[in-house]
């Protein structure tokens, strides 16, 4: 066990900014609750009727353009499949991370 009684304060800052995250966290789920409203709404209120062909969407106001959604397709590797089919590989391929975490008490 190691004594830290000259780092008190680092505690005190370490617990401090744990308590601020906690708000912080709070405030983003405010906040993305309500991006979330506007992007639905929004997204809705474009209804996709365009004759672009790469599924580019824009939204007027005035006849200005205000915004742009841009339909996108991403290839991602599932893992479970690869574990299923060919777990040797699937191992050859893993490393090792290591994180630490320190909890102030």
């Amino acid at each position: 066990m190691s004594d830290l009684s000259e780092y008190r304060h680092y505690l005190g800052i370490l617990a401090w900014t744990d308590a601020e995250k906690k708000k912080l966290k709070e405030r983003m789920k405010e906040l993305e609750a309500a991006e979330e409203e506007a992007y639905e709404q929004i997204t809705e209120a474009l209804g996709f009727d365009t004759d672009e062909e790469d599924g580019t969407h824009f939204g007027t106001i005035k006849g200005k353009k205000v915004v742009k959604y841009v339909q996108s397709h991403q290839n991602r590797l599932d893992q479970s499949v690869l574990e299923e089919r060919y777990p040797k590989v699937l191992e050859e391929c893993r490393r090792k991370k290591t994180y630490h975490h320190l909890e102030v008490l």
